[in-house]
């Protein structure tokens, strides 16, 4: 599922980072958009194939952030 996602503009890191902290205040929609233990990454994060698949392989789900603010939800494979 890829949602946008509002910010103030820059790169896909620091748009995951506003991502992070929004899903750590309750009172914005982050917080119920982005599944508890969820791991955020950078689109353009150069170990970003590595950091999915070793987070899946934890069980959690990896909320992955593009420049423009769209949002991919990756749930962990099913045993």
């Amino acid at each position: 599922m890829t949602r946008p996602h509002a910010s103030s503009g820059g790169t896909a890191d620091a748009r995951a980072w506003d991502l992070f902290f929004e899903a750590l205040d309750a009172e914005r929609a982050a917080a119920a958009r982005v599944p508890t233990g969820a791991a955020i990454v950078a689109a353009d994060a150069p170990n970003r194939d590595e950091l999915v698949r070793r987070y899946q392989r934890e069980g959690r789900t990896v909320v992955v952030v593009d420049e423009d603010g769209r949002e991919q939800f990756l749930a962990p494979p099913q045993s």
